[in-house]
């Protein structure tokens, strides 16, 4: 018969070292813990979906007069000053819509009257790689030299990455022959950055919000009803046969 040596196998007395009331409180801890881990996830995440995005703002103003754009031979000018607004985010999450907004203030003079205004419309284009963008196509306004037009698009991309793209303003004149002469009146570039969290899009990472918060709040319920249970069955609030009989 083969004798293995007595270190091989310790004391019986050694065999649990960990006393059932510290390994009861530890996992009562547990759950609050746990809870801890998701309520710090849902604030990364709903930081990262709430914060607003960085918007980017940029003026231009045309003066009155002769447009540099004018066909050779045919001069086409302006009555009023023109003051164009363009504002639009830097930053677009990915699978979250953001709006491009355009606004043409024309600085009308007193006493002073555009009388071919009826004949000439605004046109407006917008064009950005790898982005879904509505109204698509160019866009177009009547001109009315009293009134500001404003131009929004929504802006909407799936991808990470720089997306670069152009914004055109042109001014369509008719003439005495009914022929429509379109003049550029400015462009812009455009450049915007879509951007993920740990590589997830704005749906997943609300989703994900939702279901920390839901796990906080389940963890917290556990770990409150595991410290009831550790206080009611702990050795001071246990009795003894004869204390109940008394």
């Amino acid at each position: 018969m083969v004798k293995h040596p007595q270190w091989m196998y310790p004391p019986a007395h050694m065999a649990s070292t960990i006393d059932p009331q510290v390994k009861r409180r530890f996992l009562s801890k547990l759950p609050l813990l746990l809870g801890m881990i998701f309520l710090l996830f849902a604030a990364i995440f709903l930081y990262w979906r709430l914060i607003p995005a960085r918007t980017e703002q940029a003026e231009l103003n045309l003066p009155a007069g002769v447009l540099p754009a004018s066909p050779e031979g045919k001069p086409i000018s302006l009555e009023n000053d023109l003051e164009l607004c363009l504002s639009y985010p830097s930053q677009v999450r990915a699978g979250e819509k953001a709006v491009l907004v355009l606004d043409v203030t024309p600085k009308a003079s007193p006493g002073k009257g555009d009388t071919s205004a009826s004949h000439r419309s605004l046109a407006v284009e917008l064009s950005i790689r790898d982005m879904q963008l509505t109204p698509h196509g160019m866009v177009m306004s009547a001109y009315d030299p009293l009134q500001t037009k404003s131009f929004a698009w929504e802006l909407k991309s799936l991808v990470q990455g720089v997306r670069n793209g152009s914004l055109w303003i042109s001014m369509l004149f008719t003439n005495r022959g009914g022929q429509q002469v379109e003049v550029a009146l400015a462009e812009w570039d455009i450049q915007i950055e879509v951007i993920r969290l740990w590589g997830m899009n704005s749906t997943t990472v609300t989703w994900l919000a939702m279901l920390a918060l839901l796990s906080w709040g389940g963890m917290m319920a556990l770990g409150v009803k595991l410290e009831q249970d550790l206080k009611m069955r702990s050795p001071s609030n246990l009795k003894s046969p004869a204390d109940k009989n008394n």
